[in-house]
């Protein structure tokens, strides 16, 4: 049965047009790694429910979406965000996620509150290596 993804952006950042390689540093969002789809579906209706706007929610999964992760990381400018990545989650922690089956869930949280309601959504569905994205931190939620 395919699930009706709404406005959920699959493999992609709902700020770059398609069909774009570049992708922007994930400022003011939250990424983690969710273990299977049916808990990041469970997350995201979860999300959605705790007002997150869906158009908002980035879902990756699959090689396609590992595939489109690693060409958001192209160039200098992405070697350099992949490098600020890599020193929060030693390792390519989310592309190995996505290799081995895996989902990352790539969330907003402009203020605590709404980091707050998203770490424990994403924890409550098994999420890990969750971490926030300031301008110049990267905080280590869970």
């Amino acid at each position: 049965m395919q699930r009706d993804t709404g406005k959920v952006n699959i493999n992609r950042d709902p700020h770059v047009p398609e069909g774009s390689p570049v992708v922007p540093y994930p400022t003011h969002k939250i990424l983690g790694i969710i273990p299977t789809e049916e808990s990041a579906w469970e997350s995201i209706d979860e999300l959605k429910a705790a007002r997150v706007p869906e158009e908002e929610i980035e879902l990756w999964g699959g090689q396609a979406g590992a595939e489109a992760m690693d060409e958001s990381f192209s160039g200098i400018v992405g070697r350099l965000r992949r490098l600020s990545m890599d020193l929060a989650q030693p390792g390519d922690r989310y592309g190995e996620a996505l290799r081995s089956g895996q989902f990352v869930l790539v969330v907003p949280a402009p203020n605590p509150e709404a980091k707050e309601t998203v770490r424990e959504i994403m924890v409550k569905h098994g999420g890990e290596y969750i971490s926030y994205y300031d301008h110049l931190t990267i905080e280590i939620l869970a």
